[in-house]
């Protein structure tokens, strides 16, 4: 499942971007609002609430510290996916073999 955090009109384009080049291996597509539009409940505002409330095992791989805390901080596994915005000191290789290990 590939798991986004942006604003709701960007979803769709999103969602057709990650299955166009990434569909042999994601077959789902899911976000949280990066912000909350009027009107909305107030579920699944975080990537966190929205994995938890799958209640599956999973691993968030994902290039945002903040979402890699919250997700470990509520028991879930997560890695930080390296990028020049995040303190991540593994390569690519290094996170894609931790993950086949998994």
């Amino acid at each position: 499942i590939a798991l986004t955090a942006r604003p709701p009109h960007t979803a769709g384009p999103a969602a057709a971007w990650v299955l166009n080049h990434f569909g042999a291996w994601i077959r789902s597509v899911a976000f949280v609002p990066v912000r909350k539009p009027s009107g909305w409940p107030d579920y699944d505002l975080r990537k966190v609430d929205y994995l938890l409330w799958l209640n599956l095992k999973v691993i968030l791989v994902d290039d945002s510290m903040t979402h890699v805390m919250e997700v470990k901080e509520n028991g879930l596994d997560a890695m930080l996916f390296p990028q020049p915005w995040n303190t991540c000191t593994q390569s690519v290789s290094e996170i894609l073999n931790q993950l086949a290990q998994f």
